[in-house]
């Protein structure tokens, strides 16, 4: 199983409702279909797209968000904003990261940090929100 879609596998055999996999590569997208099938998961999408794009573009609330963005790349700073709307109220986000950026946004506890290597884990749970809980999806990963 590909390390990008192993957050996403975990959540969905603890029984979540639901896990969106939003994944650019092909070859990644395919992969990630492949293990869909053989643990017959059938309650994972796969979204074939950008990960910024599916932001901008979605209007469903998370309980839980994994971020696992390229260990080299700013996307982490450009996803953060975004995920605002999209993390539910009293909802986590789960954060592995190389570069951890200078501002973390208000109204999110962290809960626990940690190192493994190179990368800073962090656990982070949001507090306060406008945001609608009706109709939320269980995680998604990014």
């Amino acid at each position: 199983m590909l390390k990008g879609g192993a957050l996403g596998f975990e959540a969905a055999s603890r029984q979540a409702r639901r896990v969106v996999m939003v994944e650019k590569s092909r070859a990644v997208q395919e992969a990630l279909k492949a293990n869909r099938q053989v643990l017959g998961a059938n309650h994972i999408d796969i979204v074939p797209m950008d990960a910024l794009m599916y932001l901008k573009s979605s209007r469903e609330t998370f309980d839980v968000i994994f971020l696992d963005p390229p260990y080299d790349s700013n996307l982490l700073e450009q996803v953060l904003p975004l995920i605002k709307t999209r993390l539910a109220e009293n909802g986590y986000l789960y954060i592995e990261t190389r570069h951890w950026p200078a501002d973390f946004w208000l109204g999110c506890v962290t809960a626990r940090q940690g190192r493994s290597g190179a990368l800073r884990l962090v656990d982070a749970r949001r507090t306060r929100s406008s945001v609608a809980t009706d109709g939320r999806a269980a995680s998604i990963t990014i």
